[in-house]
Protein backbone atom coordinates (compact mmCIF):
# COMPACT_ATOMS: atom_id res chain seq x y z
CA UNK A 1 0.00 0.00 0.00
CA UNK A 2 1.16 3.69 -1.10
CA UNK A 3 1.20 5.76 1.81
CA UNK A 4 0.60 10.12 1.02
CA UNK A 5 4.14 10.62 2.38
CA UNK A 6 5.43 8.05 -0.34
CA UNK A 7 2.65 9.13 -2.79
CA UNK A 8 3.45 12.86 -2.59
CA UNK A 9 7.13 12.84 -1.50
CA UNK A 10 6.13 14.68 2.02
CA UNK A 11 7.79 15.41 5.26
CA UNK A 12 6.82 12.78 8.06
CA UNK A 13 4.89 15.33 10.24
CA UNK A 14 2.87 15.64 7.50
CA UNK A 15 2.22 12.71 6.54
CA UNK A 16 1.68 11.72 10.15
CA UNK A 17 -1.15 14.21 10.52
CA UNK A 18 -2.93 12.98 7.40
CA UNK A 19 -2.49 9.16 8.83
CA UNK A 20 -4.19 10.90 12.14
CA UNK A 21 -6.67 12.30 10.37
CA UNK A 22 -7.83 9.09 8.93
CA UNK A 23 -7.72 6.84 11.79
CA UNK A 24 -9.56 9.37 13.74
CA UNK A 25 -12.39 9.39 10.88
CA UNK A 26 -12.25 5.25 11.35
CA UNK A 27 -10.37 4.44 8.40
CA UNK A 28 -9.47 0.82 9.81
CA UNK A 29 -5.88 0.38 8.21
CA UNK A 30 -5.07 3.99 9.06
CA UNK A 31 -5.82 3.04 12.85
CA UNK A 32 -3.33 0.08 12.74
CA UNK A 33 -0.38 1.62 10.26
CA UNK A 34 -0.94 4.61 12.62
CA UNK A 35 -0.61 2.50 16.11
CA UNK A 36 2.62 1.35 14.20
CA UNK A 37 4.05 4.25 13.82
CA UNK A 38 3.38 5.73 17.11
CA UNK A 39 5.58 2.28 18.31
CA UNK A 40 7.66 2.90 16.35
CA UNK A 41 8.11 6.51 18.01
CA UNK A 42 8.17 5.05 21.39
CA UNK A 43 4.98 6.07 22.04
CA UNK A 44 4.06 2.77 22.95
CA UNK A 45 0.64 3.97 25.75
CA UNK A 46 -0.67 6.14 22.27
CA UNK A 47 -0.29 3.08 19.89
CA UNK A 48 -2.29 0.41 21.55
CA UNK A 49 -5.43 1.75 21.44
CA UNK A 50 -5.51 2.27 17.91
CA UNK A 51 -3.95 -0.67 17.22
CA UNK A 52 -6.80 -2.39 18.97
CA UNK A 53 -9.69 -1.09 17.74
CA UNK A 54 -8.02 -1.60 14.11
CA UNK A 55 -7.86 -5.48 15.20
CA UNK A 56 -11.61 -5.17 17.10
CA UNK A 57 -12.43 -3.95 13.72
CA UNK A 58 -11.77 -7.48 11.81
CA UNK A 59 -7.99 -6.42 10.61
CA UNK A 60 -6.01 -9.72 10.41
CA UNK A 61 -2.85 -7.90 10.71
CA UNK A 62 -3.57 -6.04 13.35
CA UNK A 63 -4.90 -8.43 15.39
CA UNK A 64 -1.20 -10.44 15.14
CA UNK A 65 0.01 -6.86 15.62
CA UNK A 66 -1.98 -5.78 18.40
CA UNK A 67 -1.27 -9.17 20.53
CA UNK A 68 2.59 -8.93 19.79
CA UNK A 69 2.34 -5.33 20.79
CA UNK A 70 0.44 -6.27 24.26
CA UNK A 71 2.97 -8.89 25.38
CA UNK A 72 5.80 -7.69 24.13
CA UNK A 73 8.66 -8.29 26.86
CA UNK A 74 6.44 -10.11 29.06
CA UNK A 75 7.51 -13.47 28.67
CA UNK A 76 10.90 -13.12 27.39
CA UNK A 77 10.97 -11.03 30.80
CA UNK A 78 9.75 -14.58 32.71
CA UNK A 79 12.00 -16.78 30.84
CA UNK A 80 14.82 -14.18 32.20
CA UNK A 81 13.52 -13.98 35.60
CA UNK A 82 13.45 -17.58 35.87
CA UNK A 83 17.08 -18.06 34.42
CA UNK A 84 18.43 -15.77 36.93
CA UNK A 85 16.63 -17.91 40.00
CA UNK A 86 18.38 -20.82 38.32
CA UNK A 87 21.65 -19.02 38.13
CA UNK A 88 21.56 -17.51 41.55
CA UNK A 89 20.54 -21.34 43.28
CA UNK A 90 24.06 -22.66 40.88
CA UNK A 91 26.08 -19.91 42.78
CA UNK A 92 24.64 -20.23 46.24
CA UNK A 93 25.28 -24.26 45.81
CA UNK A 94 28.72 -23.95 44.99
CA UNK A 95 29.65 -21.72 48.03
CA UNK A 96 28.27 -24.54 50.50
Amino acid sequence: MVYHADRYDTAYDEGMTYLSQSARAGHTQAMFVYGLMLSRESRRCEAGPWMRRAAEAGLKSARIAYVDHAVAGYYENLLLGALQRELEMLRASQFR
